[in-house]
């Protein structure tokens, strides 16, 4: 997603969600305040067959840290938080219950999720930071969003503790991404 960023007049990134081939599809764009297209990336689907360990990391990551700036404060959780919505979504799908509500706003259902352009910036600034994996999850209302989590290079969730103990690279996770509807014009996103 680095060149993506880094391609001039882009602001915002957005995940853009799609269905084909009873698969979920997310193409992540890079757009200005307007909305205009300017950059894209593919994203690739993994498949895991085991989560039982996956999330590991996050257990055992701090709470969220300070990152100087409103911006990115804005958009940090703590790791607790973004493993109970990840698996609060797993369960839903299990269900098939109710997913266009918890998939809608209002009974239109999301196109997109924004989020500025400076996150993914500082995401990539960590050099322990190959990937950038973009999980869903229901939020505290029960509502899908994305959770963003930096990877390592073999797209493992990076640990928040060394093995000693002592405090490492704090895991960062994002959310507060903004879906559309309600922001933002949905027929854009068509």
């Amino acid at each position: 997603m680095s060149k993506l960023v880094e391609t001039p007049n882009v602001e915002f990134v957005q995940f853009v969600l799609g269905y084909r081939d009873n698969t979920l599809q997310i193409k992540v764009i890079g757009v200005d305040r307007s909305g205009k297209e300017f950059a894209s990336v593919d994203s690739e689907i993994l498949k895991e067959t085991s989560t039982a360990d996956k999330f590991s990391a996050l257990r055992m990551s701090n709470n969220k840290t300070n990152k100087g700036t409103a911006l990115l404060n804005a958009h940090l959780i703590s790791p607790d938080i973004a493993l109970n919505g990840i698996n609060e979504w797993q369960r839903k799908l299990k269900t098939v219950t109710d997913l266009d509500e918890v998939l809608s706003y209002e009974g239109a259902r999301f196109k997109h999720y924004s989020l500025e352009a400076a996150v993914i910036t500082d995401m990539l600034k960590n050099k322990n930071t190959a990937n950038i994996g973009l999980f869903l999850g229901l939020n505290p209302i029960g509502k899908v969003t994305t959770i963003l989590i930096g990877l390592d290079k073999n797209n493992a969730i990076k640990k928040g503790l060394s093995s000693t103990g002592k405090t490492a690279d704090s895991q960062e996770v994002y959310d507060a991404t903004r879906p559309c509807p309600p922001n933002g014009d949905p027929a854009a996103s068509e």
